[in-house]
Protein backbone atom coordinates (compact mmCIF):
# COMPACT_ATOMS: atom_id res chain seq x y z
CA UNK A 1 0.00 0.00 0.00
CA UNK A 2 1.40 3.59 -0.85
CA UNK A 3 1.22 5.88 2.23
CA UNK A 4 2.93 9.25 2.18
CA UNK A 5 4.13 11.34 -0.48
CA UNK A 6 4.67 11.22 -3.89
CA UNK A 7 7.88 10.49 -4.84
CA UNK A 8 9.84 13.50 -6.19
CA UNK A 9 10.64 12.33 -9.59
CA UNK A 10 6.22 12.47 -9.88
CA UNK A 11 5.92 15.96 -8.62
CA UNK A 12 2.59 16.75 -11.19
CA UNK A 13 1.38 12.80 -11.25
CA UNK A 14 -0.05 10.48 -8.90
CA UNK A 15 -0.04 7.01 -9.64
CA UNK A 16 -0.81 3.60 -8.64
CA UNK A 17 0.12 0.43 -8.20
CA UNK A 18 -1.36 -2.68 -6.52
CA UNK A 19 0.49 -6.40 -6.62
CA UNK A 20 -0.94 -9.30 -6.40
CA UNK A 21 1.36 -11.56 -5.17
CA UNK A 22 1.77 -15.45 -6.65
CA UNK A 23 3.20 -18.16 -4.61
CA UNK A 24 5.13 -20.16 -6.80
CA UNK A 25 6.75 -23.70 -5.44
CA UNK A 26 10.03 -24.46 -6.57
CA UNK A 27 11.00 -27.78 -4.42
CA UNK A 28 9.95 -28.65 -0.62
CA UNK A 29 13.05 -26.36 0.59
CA UNK A 30 12.06 -23.64 -1.66
CA UNK A 31 9.00 -20.86 -1.65
CA UNK A 32 9.01 -17.85 -3.45
CA UNK A 33 6.55 -15.00 -3.83
CA UNK A 34 6.67 -12.98 -7.01
CA UNK A 35 4.99 -9.30 -7.58
CA UNK A 36 2.47 -9.73 -10.30
CA UNK A 37 1.08 -6.50 -11.88
CA UNK A 38 -2.37 -6.30 -11.31
CA UNK A 39 -2.62 -2.99 -13.25
CA UNK A 40 -1.24 -1.16 -15.59
CA UNK A 41 2.66 -2.08 -15.15
CA UNK A 42 3.43 1.61 -15.75
CA UNK A 43 1.11 2.33 -12.67
CA UNK A 44 -2.60 3.48 -12.77
CA UNK A 45 -2.77 7.31 -13.22
CA UNK A 46 -4.82 8.76 -10.58
CA UNK A 47 -4.88 12.60 -11.30
CA UNK A 48 -3.07 14.35 -13.97
CA UNK A 49 -4.07 17.89 -13.36
CA UNK A 50 -2.30 20.83 -13.67
CA UNK A 51 0.52 21.39 -11.19
CA UNK A 52 1.34 19.90 -8.30
CA UNK A 53 -0.64 17.17 -6.15
CA UNK A 54 1.15 15.64 -3.49
CA UNK A 55 0.51 14.47 0.10
CA UNK A 56 -1.33 11.46 -0.97
CA UNK A 57 -3.09 8.69 1.60
CA UNK A 58 -5.19 6.00 0.77
CA UNK A 59 -7.90 3.54 2.58
CA UNK A 60 -9.27 0.18 0.84
CA UNK A 61 -12.79 0.40 0.08
CA UNK A 62 -13.26 -2.86 1.14
CA UNK A 63 -14.19 -4.43 -2.38
CA UNK A 64 -10.61 -4.96 -3.40
CA UNK A 65 -10.35 -1.25 -4.51
CA UNK A 66 -9.23 2.18 -2.82
CA UNK A 67 -9.96 5.61 -2.32
CA UNK A 68 -7.43 8.62 -2.52
CA UNK A 69 -7.25 11.58 -0.88
CA UNK A 70 -4.72 14.29 -1.87
CA UNK A 71 -3.28 17.74 -1.49
CA UNK A 72 -3.67 19.46 -4.55
CA UNK A 73 -2.37 23.03 -6.48
CA UNK A 74 -4.13 23.11 -9.41
CA UNK A 75 -6.07 26.11 -8.27
CA UNK A 76 -3.05 28.19 -7.38
CA UNK A 77 0.49 27.52 -5.79
CA UNK A 78 -0.41 29.19 -3.03
CA UNK A 79 -3.92 27.93 -2.40
CA UNK A 80 -3.98 24.13 -2.03
CA UNK A 81 -6.84 22.14 -1.91
CA UNK A 82 -7.68 18.68 -1.08
CA UNK A 83 -9.33 16.20 -3.80
CA UNK A 84 -10.36 12.55 -4.06
CA UNK A 85 -10.36 9.73 -6.29
CA UNK A 86 -11.77 6.05 -5.91
CA UNK A 87 -10.17 3.07 -8.10
CA UNK A 88 -12.42 0.12 -8.41
CA UNK A 89 -10.45 -3.22 -8.01
CA UNK A 90 -10.00 -3.24 -11.68
CA UNK A 91 -8.15 -0.56 -12.12
CA UNK A 92 -10.95 2.33 -13.23
CA UNK A 93 -11.03 5.86 -12.22
CA UNK A 94 -15.03 5.56 -10.54
CA UNK A 95 -15.50 9.43 -10.14
CA UNK A 96 -14.36 12.36 -12.67
CA UNK A 97 -10.91 11.56 -14.14
CA UNK A 98 -10.21 14.86 -12.48
CA UNK A 99 -11.16 13.86 -9.00
CA UNK A 100 -13.39 15.19 -7.05
CA UNK A 101 -12.94 18.38 -4.61
CA UNK A 102 -13.92 17.64 -1.19
CA UNK A 103 -12.33 21.29 0.03
CA UNK A 104 -11.45 24.07 -2.19
CA UNK A 105 -11.60 27.05 0.39
CA UNK A 106 -9.68 30.25 0.50
CA UNK A 107 -5.94 29.89 1.31
CA UNK A 108 -4.25 26.35 1.56
CA UNK A 109 -5.83 23.23 2.91
CA UNK A 110 -2.96 20.91 3.60
CA UNK A 111 -1.50 17.82 5.83
CA UNK A 112 -4.87 15.51 4.59
CA UNK A 113 -5.12 12.19 6.49
CA UNK A 114 -7.80 9.30 5.67
CA UNK A 115 -10.39 7.00 7.69
CA UNK A 116 -12.14 4.42 5.91
CA UNK A 117 -15.91 5.12 6.63
CA UNK A 118 -17.10 1.60 6.40
CA UNK A 119 -19.37 1.57 3.46
CA UNK A 120 -16.47 1.81 0.69
CA UNK A 121 -15.92 5.86 1.27
CA UNK A 122 -13.85 8.00 3.52
CA UNK A 123 -13.63 10.60 5.91
CA UNK A 124 -10.79 12.46 5.71
CA UNK A 125 -9.07 15.54 8.25
CA UNK A 126 -6.56 18.35 7.31
CA UNK A 127 -4.94 21.38 8.43
CA UNK A 128 -6.41 24.78 7.20
CA UNK A 129 -5.62 28.07 6.71
CA UNK A 130 -8.99 29.49 5.16
CA UNK A 131 -9.30 31.99 7.88
CA UNK A 132 -5.92 33.59 7.14
CA UNK A 133 -3.90 35.27 9.29
CA UNK A 134 -2.01 33.15 12.14
CA UNK A 135 -5.45 30.98 12.78
CA UNK A 136 -4.97 27.68 11.27
CA UNK A 137 -7.49 25.22 12.28
CA UNK A 138 -8.71 21.54 11.64
CA UNK A 139 -11.42 20.57 9.19
CA UNK A 140 -12.83 16.95 8.02
CA UNK A 141 -15.14 15.91 5.32
CA UNK A 142 -16.80 12.74 4.25
CA UNK A 143 -16.58 11.18 0.41
CA UNK A 144 -18.80 8.65 -0.37
CA UNK A 145 -18.93 5.69 -2.52
CA UNK A 146 -20.48 7.48 -5.16
CA UNK A 147 -18.11 10.27 -5.11
CA UNK A 148 -20.60 12.88 -3.13
CA UNK A 149 -19.41 15.02 -0.30
CA UNK A 150 -22.42 14.70 2.31
CA UNK A 151 -21.09 17.11 4.74
CA UNK A 152 -20.82 20.77 5.42
CA UNK A 153 -19.41 22.80 1.50
CA UNK A 154 -15.87 22.35 2.01
CA UNK A 155 -15.63 20.35 5.07
CA UNK A 156 -16.65 20.45 8.68
CA UNK A 157 -14.52 22.25 11.19
CA UNK A 158 -13.57 19.81 13.66
CA UNK A 159 -11.58 22.46 15.83
CA UNK A 160 -11.89 26.41 14.75
CA UNK A 161 -10.29 28.92 17.36
CA UNK A 162 -7.92 31.37 17.55
CA UNK A 163 -4.27 30.39 17.09
CA UNK A 164 -2.72 27.43 15.39
CA UNK A 165 -4.43 23.63 15.39
CA UNK A 166 -2.84 21.24 12.77
CA UNK A 167 -1.13 18.27 11.98
CA UNK A 168 -3.90 16.17 12.40
CA UNK A 169 -4.29 12.09 12.09
CA UNK A 170 -7.52 10.31 12.07
CA UNK A 171 -8.89 6.69 12.71
CA UNK A 172 -12.42 4.61 11.82
CA UNK A 173 -14.24 4.37 14.78
CA UNK A 174 -15.68 0.94 13.63
CA UNK A 175 -19.42 2.94 12.95
CA UNK A 176 -19.06 5.37 9.77
CA UNK A 177 -17.60 7.82 11.80
CA UNK A 178 -13.91 8.39 13.00
CA UNK A 179 -11.78 10.15 15.73
CA UNK A 180 -9.47 12.78 14.49
CA UNK A 181 -6.42 14.28 17.17
CA UNK A 182 -4.52 16.90 16.52
CA UNK A 183 -1.80 19.18 17.75
CA UNK A 184 -2.97 22.77 19.47
CA UNK A 185 0.20 25.26 19.73
CA UNK A 186 -2.38 27.56 21.68
CA UNK A 187 -1.83 26.38 24.95
CA UNK A 188 1.47 24.88 27.30
CA UNK A 189 3.51 25.52 24.09
CA UNK A 190 1.63 22.72 22.23
CA UNK A 191 -1.25 20.03 23.86
CA UNK A 192 -3.02 16.94 22.42
CA UNK A 193 -6.80 17.18 21.97
CA UNK A 194 -9.42 14.80 19.85
CA UNK A 195 -12.96 14.68 18.33
CA UNK A 196 -15.19 11.97 17.37
CA UNK A 197 -17.27 12.96 14.19
CA UNK A 198 -20.42 11.15 13.20
CA UNK A 199 -21.30 9.49 10.19
CA UNK A 200 -23.12 12.47 9.46
CA UNK A 201 -20.43 14.87 10.06
CA UNK A 202 -21.75 16.16 13.88
CA UNK A 203 -19.66 16.21 17.05
CA UNK A 204 -20.26 12.63 19.37
CA UNK A 205 -17.87 14.60 21.97
CA UNK A 206 -17.43 17.73 24.10
CA UNK A 207 -17.68 20.81 20.96
CA UNK A 208 -14.48 21.54 22.09
CA UNK A 209 -12.89 18.57 21.95
CA UNK A 210 -11.29 16.26 24.32
CA UNK A 211 -7.81 16.41 25.72
CA UNK A 212 -5.75 14.07 25.22
CA UNK A 213 -2.90 15.78 26.78
CA UNK A 214 -2.04 18.74 28.52
CA UNK A 215 1.00 18.67 30.06
CA UNK A 216 3.56 21.23 30.32
CA UNK A 217 5.87 21.92 27.68
CA UNK A 218 4.96 20.20 23.96
CA UNK A 219 3.45 17.19 23.01
CA UNK A 220 3.65 16.51 19.34
CA UNK A 221 4.04 13.73 16.51
CA UNK A 222 1.04 11.98 17.50
CA UNK A 223 0.13 8.55 16.36
CA UNK A 224 -3.58 7.55 16.63
CA UNK A 225 -4.96 3.77 17.01
CA UNK A 226 -8.78 2.67 16.99
CA UNK A 227 -9.16 0.73 20.05
CA UNK A 228 -12.06 -1.77 18.58
CA UNK A 229 -14.36 -0.69 20.94
CA UNK A 230 -15.45 3.28 19.60
CA UNK A 231 -12.60 4.76 21.28
CA UNK A 232 -8.75 5.74 20.30
CA UNK A 233 -5.15 5.18 21.62
CA UNK A 234 -3.17 7.71 21.43
CA UNK A 235 0.67 7.93 21.55
CA UNK A 236 3.28 10.68 21.29
CA UNK A 237 6.74 12.50 21.64
CA UNK A 238 6.40 14.75 24.92
CA UNK A 239 8.75 17.27 26.18
CA UNK A 240 8.35 17.64 29.72
CA UNK A 241 10.47 14.69 30.86
CA UNK A 242 12.95 15.67 27.80
CA UNK A 243 12.18 13.71 25.11
CA UNK A 244 9.49 10.80 26.76
CA UNK A 245 6.95 8.65 24.56
CA UNK A 246 3.76 8.75 26.54
CA UNK A 247 0.29 7.44 25.80
CA UNK A 248 -3.72 7.63 26.27
CA UNK A 249 -6.52 6.19 25.53
CA UNK A 250 -9.90 7.65 25.08
CA UNK A 251 -13.34 5.43 25.47
CA UNK A 252 -16.20 5.52 22.90
CA UNK A 253 -17.82 8.18 25.30
CA UNK A 254 -14.83 10.25 25.11
CA UNK A 255 -13.43 10.14 28.33
CA UNK A 256 -9.32 9.47 29.58
CA UNK A 257 -9.15 5.63 30.53
CA UNK A 258 -5.38 5.88 31.82
CA UNK A 259 -3.91 8.78 33.94
CA UNK A 260 -4.59 12.07 33.33
CA UNK A 261 -2.48 13.26 30.57
CA UNK A 262 -1.54 10.15 29.63
CA UNK A 263 1.08 6.96 31.11
CA UNK A 264 4.57 6.85 30.62
CA UNK A 265 5.67 4.33 27.69
CA UNK A 266 9.64 5.18 27.81
CA UNK A 267 11.44 8.39 29.62
CA UNK A 268 15.06 7.02 29.76
CA UNK A 269 15.87 10.52 27.52
CA UNK A 270 17.21 11.42 24.34
CA UNK A 271 15.74 11.27 21.32
CA UNK A 272 12.52 9.64 21.19
CA UNK A 273 10.05 9.74 18.25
Amino acid sequence: MFYGNIPNHFPRLIRALILLPVIMLFSPKMTHSLPVFKWNATGLVVCAAPLDQFTVRMVSDNAGGAVFAWRDKRNGTSNDDIFCQKVSAGGTLLWSTAGVALSIAANGQWAPDMAEDGSGGGIVAWHDERRGGDNDDVYAGRIKPDGTAPWTLNGAGVCIKDGVQGAPQTVADGAGGSIIAWHDATLNQGDLFCQKMTPAGGFAWDAAGVVVCGANDNQLFQQIAGDGSGGAVFTWEDKRIQSAIYAQKITASGTAAWDINGVAVDTTGGPQE
